[in-house]
């Protein structure tokens, strides 16, 4: 075989190499689900909002994502309102081809919207996830209304829903006492503001209903001889071995 050939031989070596080994490398199981939350800042947890540098730990999409073993995507805004979030559902949720929508009523909806309007925010955004082939995980406002019937025939409403691949999550139900208050535990002392047991409590019940209390595996590829450095070093050897070839073509050449 001839120096030039030789020289070619392992340069399209090299190159099987940089095309075969290195994707797979990287590949993902496409088993992984995406999911998707987007709602109530105060329900998920007052620090975990979009974009929020004080981003912590202590909030359900955090927990939730620890239980899943997924990364999942945050969608919430601090104040928003549920013709907000219709108006930015296609390309904040939908956008992601989410194939888990967790949906957290807003309770800043009783002071901008009827109760219809709210309804109907809520039914478009159901709708538009499941036309997409995406499941809903619906939580209600962790709210018991005393002066008001917005957030209690919101929430009726909604426990009311009846479609397939939509299911419900009573959040009241899971972190109100005998008393019909906000369990102590699950507040931080205000009425209003959930404690980490109280997102904890919403996880654990989104991670049972939702998921069947099934954590993901990682779906990153980990077989040894396909780790991206190995491949660079594989591809660095048949580099300098075209190297050394080629040159020593050129010595015998010039004798």
């Amino acid at each position: 075989m001839g120096r030039h050939s030789q020289v070619f031989g392992a340069i399209a070596l090299s190159c099987f190499f940089l095309f075969f080994l290195l994707p797979s490398a990287t590949a993902r199981d496409a088993s992984m689900p995406v999911v998707v939350v987007i709602g109530d800042h105060i329900t998920v947890g007052e620090t975990m909002v979009r974009d929020d540098a004080n981003n912590s730990q202590s909030s359900v999409i955090s927990k939730l994502g620890t239980m899943l073993n997924v990364s999942i995507f945050n969608r919430v805004m601090k104040g928003d309102i549920s013709r907000n979030m219709l108006a930015r559902f296609e390309a904040d949720v939908i956008s992601l081809r989410p194939d888990v929508v967790i949906l957290t009523m807003a309770r800043d909806d009783m002071a901008w919207l009827s109760v219809p309007e709210s309804e109907s925010n809520y039914l478009n955004m159901i709708s538009l996830a499941l036309a997409n082939g995406a499941r809903v995980l619906l939580v209600t406002v962790p709210v018991n209304d005393r002066t008001s019937s917005f957030h209690s025939a919101v929430n009726g409403w909604a426990m009311e829903l009846s479609y397939r691949n939509v299911q419900v999550i009573d959040s009241w139900l899971l972190l109100s006492d005998a008393n019909d208050t906000l369990a102590p535990e699950y507040q931080i002392g205000d009425g209003v503001h959930l404690s980490a047991a109280g997102y904890q409590r919403i996880a654990d019940e989104l991670f049972s209903v939702g998921f069947n209390s099934t954590p993901y595996e990682s779906g990153e590829e980990i077989t040894p001889w396909r780790d991206p450095m190995v491949g660079w070093g594989l591809i660095g050897g048949m580099g300098a071995i075209s190297g050394l070839l080629y040159f020593q073509g050129r010595r015998m050449k010039k004798s």
